[in-house]
């Protein structure tokens, strides 16, 4: 009985080991996901703030 219980037992500990390098697989995608949304963020506003320079340095060249 009590091989029978360790082989159970290291099966039931591989089927631990296996969802939770799934959860830290998909923990990792989350982060690169979050990771990439930020860096998605940080380029719009950068964008935005050069093309605001721009128009705006445009315009007060005109004004001048």
């Amino acid at each position: 009985m009590p091989l029978i219980k360790s082989r159970n037992k290291k099966s039931f500990d591989v089927r631990d080991e296996f969802q939770m390098a799934v959860e830290d697989i998909s923990s990792i995608r989350e982060l690169l996901l979050r990771v990439f949304n930020l860096v998605k963020w940080i380029i719009n506003v950068v964008l935005c703030k050069v093309i605001k320079l721009r128009i705006f340095g445009h315009s007060l060249d005109k004004i001048r």
